[in-house]
């Protein structure tokens, strides 16, 4: 019985002892348990490296396209040649906001506007005996011309309009519109001869009540550009 209990007792005593001895061997051996770089396959390495996590993934590209997004935002436009803006519009009395592109030649902002017109136009031979089809005419002329003048510049707008006015009967009150948007963009081009001209046309197809309204809005550009002044538009009174 004493025998037996002899190794039990033994190791109770020297437990703490042998704990310490092992943990040492352990420490001691960590390099060698431990698995090392040269343990793991070269193409599994390469696939641990390359592999991102599906979150960052998703991040990155979330960040990739607000990077494009303010490289659009902040991207130049086309170079724009501004006129003089002091004069504000003769037939709103609102100064220009936007400025135009100025374009090259009068043969290239035609051919660019070609596509447009022909459809703005269709049905011309029946406007003269329809007063509603005349004024929707107009309405789509006068709004061809003006997004001609954005686009392509006054020139280019100019075309538009005397190719609307030639199509509405010369009678037509219609006109009066169009003669006021051809004034403005001749006025654009500085051309300021041409633009009363295209005015006063207006002026003379326009009913009293808004041919008065029209004079009051041209008095301060003829008395800058007219050699007779505001009082030139006396007999259009």
């Amino acid at each position: 019985m004493d025998n037996a209990d002899k190794p039990r007792s033994f190791i109770n005593r020297y437990f703490i002892v042998i704990v310490i001895v092992l943990w040492f061997i352990a420490w001691s051996a960590r390099d060698v348990l431990a698995p090392s770089a040269e343990a793991v396959p070269e193409d599994e390495a390469a696939e641990q490296a390359d592999a991102v996590p599906a979150d960052d993934a998703d991040a990155q590209g979330e960040a990739a396209a607000k990077d494009e997004a303010a490289e659009d935002d902040v991207r130049p436009g086309p170079a724009r040649d501004l006129d003089d803006e002091g004069d504000p519009d003769p037939m709103t009395g609102a100064a220009h906001e936007q400025p135009y592109v100025q374009e090259d030649a009068e043969d290239e902002a035609a051919a660019d506007l070609a596509a447009e017109r022909e459809p703005a136009f269709e049905g011309d031979a029946a406007v003269e005996a329809d007063a509603e089809r005349a004024a929707q005419f107009a309405q789509a002329a006068l709004q061809a011309g003006r997004d001609a003048y954005w686009r392509a510049g006054p020139r280019a707008a100019a075309g538009v309009l005397r190719e609307g006015l030639e199509a509405l009967p010369r009678d037509s009150v219609q006109r009066a519109d169009l003669y006021g948007e051809l004034g403005n963009a001749l006025f654009a081009m500085r051309d300021f001869e041409a633009a009363m001209d295209a005015w006063e046309s207006a002026l003379k197809v326009l009913p009293e009540s808004e041919r008065l309204r029209m004079i009051e809005r041209l008095a301060p550009v003829y008395d800058r550009h007219h050699e007779e002044g505001a009082a030139h538009l006396d007999e259009y009174r």
